[in-house]
């Protein structure tokens, strides 16, 4: 209980009267130039506060600024209780210097007033640098973590057991040396093939699975390499489309259908198959986002409608429209959350895929356009804020195409895509890091009336084999 303040609160006016006019007025002056002199000290240490390390500083100071603000409350109550008494002694009233205390008190406060609007101005500099700071800090973060999973997505792929790659091989070796055939003319219709990237050549894989299921389309190799996935429909009737299976049994390719859907994606265990459902596939069955398990057991609905990719790690869908530009979202399979994809200046042209966790590679088109003009890496850990990783190809004087279908080669550093042009469509590689320029893969398809002449791009688990569907595509 003996504090200043306290003090200052139990003196009496005989006490007051009873202090010698000199003490107290070098008591006024001391505190108030104490508490000024400190003021401005919090000022100049605010003056440099460009880092978070001056903002710790800045922190100490404020707080020694408040005490001694305490500390001119008492001087200020000693200096108004004792005019009176000065007057009296004689020490600072009645001649010619008699208002020398009050312009003291006015300057001291004038200037402590002028050292805290400026210590504030300068918290606030302060603290627009710190958001600054905490952004740049969430970004780094962000492209630390995309590297970290790109990483461990080529590990995997570089890592893959000699049993998936066996199986991939078997797979592959029944399908060349059993070709699918051709069926006759058709106004409408599309093939599946594999393309070796290694020993060259295509390979046609699956037509007409069943009679007049002339259109096939959307392949996908399951992750043990073991079968392919894909759908078929009658001509241009893709909501009716059924979800095949292509296996190997006695050394020679089998198709198996798996039931009603289109654009079938494999869990990462390859367990489970999800799939769109068109609302006119299923008596009863609402449209929308499908699951069922590998064997085509167990159908359930699971959410809105939209194509699904499977994210590497199983933990996300990324969902596409039919829409051009297309909406694309991701959405978490555990908490729900996500949201549509965002890049700001650019919207998304034709269907982005899986690079690793949190990232996609995506056909990009300006705004308020609908002309793809390049091919992109993107950061989609936050969807609503995506982040371009890096240009992989730009439109230009050289190729002047649409780009469409991005594909990443997994355990490469190779971005596959087809051109759209005029009349035709043809298969595209870039090398990330290397250079902008693509480079012609030998594969051409005419797009008829209402045929999209080749797209679907997606990868063998091992790598080597590219899948794609066409129609007739030259280099076969």
């Amino acid at each position: 209980m003996s504090s200043p303040a306290f003090l200052a609160t139990r003196l009496t006016p005989r006490a007051m009267e009873a202090l010698p006019a000199r003490l107290l007025n070098s008591t006024v002056r001391a505190a108030f130039g104490f508490a000024g002199r400190h003021a401005s000290e919090a000022g100049l240490a605010t003056a440099s506060a460009a880092t978070l390390a001056k903002g710790v500083l800045h922190t100490m100071t404020m707080s020694r600024l408040m005490k001694m603000l305490g500390a001119m409350a008492l001087a200020g109550g000693l200096a108004w209780g004792g005019v009176g008494a000065f007057g009296q002694l004689g020490g600072l009233g009645g001649g010619p210097h008699a208002d020398e205390p009050q312009a003291a008190l006015d300057r001291s406060v004038d200037r402590l007033q002028s050292d805290l609007d400026e210590s504030i101005r300068r918290n606030a500099e302060m603290q627009k640098t710190l958001q600054d700071v905490r952004a740049e800090l969430k970004a780094l973060r962000a492209r630390q973590q995309t590297s970290v999973a790109t990483k461990a997505a080529t590990r995997r792929s570089d890592a893959i057991g000699a049993e998936t790659v066996e199986a991939v091989s078997q797979l592959a070796d029944a399908l060349k040396r059993h070709p699918a055939g051709l069926s006759g003319e058709h106004g409408y219709s599309s093939q599946i093939y594999i393309m070796d990237l290694v020993e060259g050549g295509i390979t046609r894989i699956a037509n007409e699975p069943a009679p007049d299921l002339t259109c096939c389309g959307r392949p996908t190799w399951s992750h043990d390499g073991k079968r392919i996935l894909f759908e078929a429909a009658a001509g241009p009737d893709w909501p009716r489309a059924r979800i095949w299976a292509i296996e190997v049994h006695n050394g020679r390719p089998s198709y198996t259908v798996l039931g009603d859907g289109n654009d079938p994606t494999l869990s990462p265990d390859d367990r489970r198959i999800a799939f769109l459902l068109h609302a006119s596939n299923e008596a009863g069955a609402g449209g929308g986002l499908w699951m069922m398990r590998a064997d085509g057991s167990g159908r359930h609905r699971v959410g809105d409608f939209g194509s699904p990719s499977w994210s590497p790690d199983g933990r996300e869908f990324l969902i596409n429209s039919y829409t051009l530009p297309t909406i694309s979202a991701v959405t978490n399979l555990e908490s729900g959350e996500g949201g549509v994809i965002q890049v700001p200046g650019h919207q998304i042209f034709s269907w982005p895929s899986w690079v690793g966790p949190g990232l996609v590679v995506s056909a990009l088109a300006p705004k308020e356009t609908y002309e793809g003009d390049s091919i992109a890496l993107l950061d989609v850990h936050e969807p609503a804020e995506a982040k371009i990783v890096e240009i992989l190809w730009k439109r230009g004087a050289d190729l002047d195409v649409t780009p469409r279908w991005p594909a990443f080669r997994p355990g490469t550093r190779q971005c596959f895509f087809d051109g759209d042009e005029p009349g035709q469509r043809s298969l595209y590689s870039v090398r990330r890091g290397e250079s902008l320029r693509a480079r012609h893969m030998g594969v051409v398809a005419k797009k008829p009336g209402r045929g999209t002449g080749l797209g679907s791009l997606s990868f063998s688990s091992d790598g080597r084999y590219l899948l794609f569907d066409a129609d007739r595509p030259s280099g076969e």
